[in-house]
């Protein structure tokens, strides 16, 4: 079976369209020809439907707002909830596993002999098994804020 090429009606770069859409397909996959095409067609529908487009605002942002007054200020404050707490994540998956491999180097150095066999003072193998009994709680402080933070997702239906 052969496939005709198109060219993309946006950046005339040539793309091989999808068979489940065939003819229909316009534009190439990238995602600015796509917004560049859809733009496009809003303006279309607008000039060609301008009676409804006049009265939008008023028909229905308007008496929206009115029902609904406190939407946009939740919506913003959700928003921000939801970017902080994925900051958080993304600082946790990071700093968890850079405190256990520290957690593990006071666990070795605590021992009474090091890698090479040399014996260590006795205050440095008691301030290695102090730092890493303290990194190892603060390991289990986070994991338990990232599962207090998995719970956060799930009650508030976001991924």
């Amino acid at each position: 079976m052969k496939h005709k090429t198109r060219r993309c009606s946006e950046c005339a770069h040539v793309f091989l369209p999808n068979p489940r859409v065939k003819d229909r397909q316009v534009t190439c996959g990238e995602k600015a020809c796509q917004r560049a095409r859809h733009a496009k067609r809003c303006r279309l529908w607008r000039q060609d439907n301008a009676a409804a487009a006049a009265h939008h605002y008023w028909d229905f942002v308007v008496s929206f707002r009115q029902r609904y007054p406190d939407y946009q200020r939740s919506w913003r404050w959700l928003r921000r909830l939801r970017e902080i707490r994925e900051t958080i994540e993304g600082s946790l998956v990071d700093l968890i596993p850079s405190l256990e491999r520290l957690v593990e180097r006071g666990r070795n150095l605590a021992g009474d002999t090091n890698s090479q066999g040399v014996q260590l003072p006795k205050m440095t193998t008691e301030v290695a098994g102090w730092s890493s009994s303290v990194a190892q709680s603060i390991v289990k402080a986070l994991e338990q804020i990232q599962g207090l933070l998995g719970q956060l997702a799930g009650a508030s239906g976001k991924p």
